[in-house]
């Protein structure tokens, strides 16, 4: 090829390019109006002072209201220190009693010769699986172990004591 042939040809492909492009940038007028708006936008903001007294998130007023703790330090013989008395512990048998409450499963099933407890839409236990339940008054998760499965009563062991307690039928 020669360099006319090339030329012309490189003359063709560019001009749809430059058409189009021609199409695509505005006139000034509008391009003035964009820069004008760009200008503006890109000012920045007059700050605004903050006040006087800042309130601090990480030390709430009512903290100053708390009294010093007299292992903490003070030596005022003033300060009274009360010891703090552990949370009561119950007895294996009130627990697992207050925490089966709780538990409210929605039927019995057998398959392949196995009883099942059903919860819901597919949770399924069968015995010697494990149920969690939560005690209320002290918020812990305890472990419960499905001891056995009839049609209308499951039992519950926890540390060596069992409940049983009945399946309510839904209506």
């Amino acid at each position: 090829m020669n360099r006319r042939t090339t030329l012309a040809f490189a003359v063709l492909l560019a001009l749809p390019v430059a058409l189009t492009a021609a199409d695509t940038v505005p006139p000034p007028m509008q391009r003035k109006a964009a820069l004008a708006l760009a200008e503006k936008l890109v000012l920045p903001k007059p700050v605004v002072p903050l006040p006087a007294v800042v309130k601090d998130p990480f030390n709430p007023v009512a903290f100053k209201d708390i009294p010093p703790d007299a292992s903490a330090g003070s030596s005022s013989d003033s300060a009274i220190s009360t010891p703090v008395a552990a949370p009561k512990m119950l007895p294996d048998r009130e627990l697992i009693e207050a925490i089966a409450d709780n538990i409210k499963p929605s039927g019995t099933i057998v398959l392949g010769g196995e009883s099942l407890l059903l919860f819901g839409g597919q949770t399924r236990r069968k015995v010697g699986e494990s149920i969690f339940g939560v005690y209320a008054k002290d918020g812990k998760t305890y472990e419960l172990t499905i001891s056995a499965i009839q049609s209308d009563s499951f039992t519950l062991r926890y540390h060596g004591e069992e409940t049983t307690r009945p399946i309510s039928k839904r209506k």
